[in-house]
């Protein structure tokens, strides 16, 4: 198995992924596990939001966080103003964001990925986006990326750089649809609109977090090239003009998608235009079976680390419920992951008596994880409590 730390130490590696993480709020993903048996993911340290800008920032961190041997290195999609504090990561504080198309597949079906990525990439060249494209190898799939600054800083201007990266996201996919599922051929590929406020990507050249494979940055004319050889860690082959771009190249896109889009339908921004976001929103509530009365659940912005104490009062339960519920909501933690923990709530609710009349709840939250998206669970939930809610201390800002 590779040494993380020695990986990290190569220049090339430190250049390729601060090309991307610069302005970016950082995730770091760990081999170190905590007690419940979770790896560790760390995005603050002493409580300010991970960052790096430079090479030599990133090694730094790198090394500062060796104690639980880093192993995946994520960013944002957003770039940010600045970041220094929990208060910047608002969409507010955002100066631009990566449109990003995530194609969830397998190793064995690289071939049909690389096909689904052509499709989308196609589409964008129709649209007039083609010198700004670039794609990762992630290590199980892929995703195709607009550079951010292909869109000019008087559209981030009008509207905010959220909106216009959903409303991008989401109208290609619309009309590359039908190419998509043609291009899979069958295979159990999934393409996504994943754009929210705090979604994460793979840093180019990291490595993947339990697979001993490097994320390689690509431009469209590689895809015919491209075998998963290209990922070998010990010796990563990628275009090394995967960050170029022109200018406002995507800007007759954004407009295009934001009329008919309207912009990211989520509670955390405002919308681009309001008719628009309102069905989506509608559409996402009618997605699933239970209606918000009946999971009657807050949203909390800014949800601490789950607890892995067994609920003792019902109010234990709900609290428990709705920090699981919103970090899956808020893109904090992947679908596989909330549902091993509303298993186990549930289990314990089960169990114990004073709890057992929530059981039902936690269930009907088992099946809308299953069923939605973030984006969608999030206009289930109820709208965060009156004033701000204190997180629980967690490792992270110990750190």
């Amino acid at each position: 198995m590779i040494d993380p730390l020695q990986y990290y130490s190569q220049p090339r590696v430190l250049r390729e992924a601060t090309r991307y993480l610069a302005g970016r709020w950082i995730a770091v993903h760990c081999q170190k596990r905590l007690r419940d048996g979770r790896p560790m993911l760390i995005r603050y340290r002493r409580g300010k939001p991970l960052s790096a800008s430079t090479p030599q920032q990133l090694e730094a961190l790198i090394k500062s966080l060796g104690f639980c041997t880093p192993r995946a290195i994520y960013g944002t999609a957003a770039v940010f103003a600045r970041i220094t504090s929990r208060e910047d990561l608002a969409p507010s504080n955002m100066a631009a964001y990566t449109p990003t198309w995530d194609i969830d597949s397998q190793p064995q079906h690289w071939r049909e990925t690389l096909s689904v990525a052509k499709a989308i990439v196609e589409a964008l060249a129709d649209l007039g986006v083609s010198d700004s494209v670039w794609l990762k190898w992630s290590g199980r799939g892929m995703h195709v990326h607009v550079n951010e600054k292909a869109v000019s800083p008087q559209i981030y201007g009008k509207y905010t750089p959220l909106d216009v990266a959903y409303s991008i996201v989401d109208y290609v996919l619309q009309r590359a649809r039908k190419r998509i599922v043609e291009a899979a051929g069958g295979a159990p590929i999934k393409v996504e609109n994943l754009i929210d406020p705090q979604r994460v990507f793979t840093a180019p050249l990291s490595l993947h977090r339990t697979l001993d494979k490097a994320c390689v940055p690509l431009k469209p004319d590689d895809i015919p090239s491209f075998t998963p050889h290209w990922t070998d860690p010990l010796n990563p082959r990628y275009n090394e003009k995967w960050h170029t771009y022109t200018p406002g190249e995507a800007d007759k896109l954004a407009l295009k998608a934001l009329r008919a889009v309207g912009g990211y339908p989520g509670p955390q921004a405002q919308p681009a235009t309001p008719r628009r976001v309102e069905a989506h929103v509608e559409a996402a509530a009618t997605h699933a079976a239970p209606t918000p009365e009946e999971l009657d659940i807050p949203l909390n912005p800014e949800p601490p680390p789950p607890s892995a104490r067994p609920p003792k009062t019902p109010d234990d339960v709900v609290e428990q419920l709705s920090t699981i519920l919103s970090r899956y909501a808020l893109a904090l933690d992947p679908r596989p992951h909330t549902l091993s923990l509303l298993h186990a709530l549930a289990e314990n609710t089960r169990l114990n008596p004073a709890t057992r009349s929530l059981y039902p709840t936690v269930k009907k939250a088992i099946s809308l994880v299953k069923e939605l998206e973030p984006t969608q669970l999030r206009a289930l939930l109820k709208p965060p409590r009156q004033g701000r809610q204190r997180p629980r201390k967690g490792l992270e800002d110990f750190l």
